[in-house]
């Protein structure tokens, strides 16, 4: 069974204890006083906290907290640093031990703290298992406040932007198996000229679907490159990841660019939806010139950034 995906939210000044610039607190647990924050995440469950920017309409992504649990005991400094009332800051009844629900993280590697960025239009392509999805929602912050059970579906979506959050670029290569050793060489060549490609065997965890763990990462990549052959229309998952790198292009997520690598002429008409993109010429033997061309095309792109994203986009949409 997979684990859930809830969001949450914390307020800026508990994140970001010292200041609007000072570093975020790390943590390893969340605590609330709601009657079902057990039941959303407290059995192994994931838990994405969110943030917002005082004074503005922007929210951030703050931390992940995996494989949480619930502890009915809650520590007396955990009770303190709440406060005295159910709402911070605000004016709710005095705060119950009872009321207050803490779930601890399980595995703290696993769990990730991020610099600050804005996640506002990624939240707002998320749906979820009840309600309706956050498009249509007039305040994001209140249905953060409800502990939102994400959609499997949707849960790559923050994987992905988390991914491009950690990295300084993430460039991944698409290719049909029947065209692997050209990869090899491709990857290989890049990376003596210190452009390191990511491939789908490299993120294939044991167990772990290959689809949902392809999808997560290509839709976090932001430099996105195909190899087209002439087995590339025919092969399994080349017109599926395609799919999915032009999905994010339209919707202003973590791809930003697409390079169509074209070999010998082959395989560029099966592709219409890619001829918006420049194409990179190659053949099945590419001399050294050839990979050092690639290389200096690919260093000399420049990275999206991606805090800042889209600040038009929340017109109709509350704090």
């Amino acid at each position: 069974m997979m684990p859930k995906h809830v969001l949450a939210f914390v307020e800026w000044n508990e994140f970001r204890r010292g200041g609007r610039t000072s570093r975020p607190e790390r943590s390893f647990f969340y605590a609330l006083a709601v009657p079902h924050l057990h039941e959303r995440v407290g059995n192994g469950g994931n838990l994405w906290v969110i943030t917002r920017r005082p004074g503005t309409r922007r929210y951030s992504l703050a931390y992940k907290l995996v494989n949480c649990r619930a502890q009915n005991d809650v520590p007396v400094y955990i009770q303190q640093a709440y406060g005295s009332s159910s709402k911070k800051g605000g004016h709710a009844a005095p705060l119950k031990k009872r009321e207050l629900q803490l779930v601890v993280s399980h595995d703290w590697e696993a769990c990730e703290h991020y610099p600050e960025n804005d996640v506002t239009d990624v939240l707002l392509r998320l749906e979820f298992v009840t309600g309706k999805p956050m498009r249509e929602c007039r305040n994001i912050g209140t249905k953060i406040l409800g502990l939102p059970e994400l959609r499997p579906s949707c849960a790559p979506l923050l994987e992905a932007f988390a991914l491009n959050l950690m990295k300084e670029r993430v460039v991944f290569l698409s290719y049909p198996r029947a065209n692997k050793s050209l990869a090899d060489r491709l990857v290989g060549e890049l990376g003596k000229r210190d452009v390191v490609v990511h491939r789908d065997v490299e993120y294939l965890l044991p167990s772990e679907p290959w689809a949902e763990a392809l999808e997560r990462v290509i839709r976090g990549c932001d430099l996105f490159l195909v190899l087209l052959t002439d087995k590339a229309a025919t092969a399994k998952w080349v017109p599926r990841e395609v799919a999915w790198a032009l999905e994010e292009i339209e919707h202003g997520g973590c791809v930003s660019r697409i390079l169509p690598l074209r070999v010998d002429n082959a395989g560029w008409d099966a592709f219409p939806e890619l001829h918006q993109f420049h194409a990179f010429e190659l053949t099945r033997t590419p001399s050294q010139e050839r990979f050092g061309a690639l290389a200096r095309s690919l260093s000399g792109l420049s990275r999206r950034r991606i805090v800042g994203w889209g600040r038009d986009r929340l017109s109709k949409n509350g704090t």
